[in-house]
């Protein structure tokens, strides 16, 4: 069938969608005008560590040119202590949504978990200096043990990207590290869907879904 496009305009915000000629258009979903807060992300606070290096690099870490391979703390630690002089930003799926949105004037916030190490230090200024309004608590003790998430990045000569990536404290996001008390002050409530793989961090996500809800 033919298909059109369907944009609707939520002030500041746009949503688009396409149906079939006939079919009953989808009903525009309004988020509130009357909120301090324009859009809340959730999700797995990542450090983005991009180097230059060689095959022979990837090579000597049984790595496969290309591809991104989730790796345990202690295997990340090892590269990265290996990986020649990088560049360190804050990433992950839902930070990087808030900080993009920061960029276009949005008012943007993000909860997610980071440790008390160099990393997090890190992640916390990089998404600060964005415009984000990072509200993340920082594992410490034997709690921090996995260290921040990090994606480790080799980036080789003929421009492939070859990913490791430790989730680290991050995919441990409880209920007890999201302040619910954010959730009624934003439009948008925001949740990464690779959170959703941990039975803590899904249970926080739904505890969120509840809040957004009734908010």
């Amino acid at each position: 069938p033919e298909r059109v496009g369907i944009v609707g305009v939520l002030g500041e915000f746009s949503i688009g969608h396409l149906v079939s000629v006939g079919s009953v258009a989808m009903t525009a979903l309004l988020p509130p005008s009357n909120r301090a807060l324009d859009v809340l992300c959730i999700g797995n606070a990542i450090v983005d560590v991009l180097a230059h290096t060689d095959d022979s690099f990837l090579d000597d870490h049984a790595m496969v040119k290309g591809s991104m391979q989730i790796t345990d703390p202690d295997r990340a630690r090892t590269i990265y202590a290996a990986m020649p002089p990088a560049v360190e930003m804050s990433g992950g799926s839902a930070a990087n949504t808030a900080a993009g949105l920061a960029s276009l004037g949005i008012s943007a916030a993000f909860i997610g978990k980071v440790a008390e190490d160099d990393l997090g230090d890190v992640f916390a200024h990089d998404i600060r200096a964005a415009g984000v309004a990072f509200h993340g608590l920082a594992a410490s003790g034997a709690d921090a043990a996995a260290g921040t998430a990090r994606c480790l990045i080799c980036v080789t000569p003929d421009a492939q990207r070859t990913m490791n990536t430790s989730l680290g404290v991050a995919g441990q996001l409880t209920s007890e590290d999201v302040d619910l008390a954010l959730v009624p002050t934003a439009r948008v409530v925001y949740l990464e869907g690779y959170l959703w793989d941990e039975p803590a961090a899904k249970s926080a996500l739904r505890n969120v879904m509840g809040w957004a809800a009734g908010a």
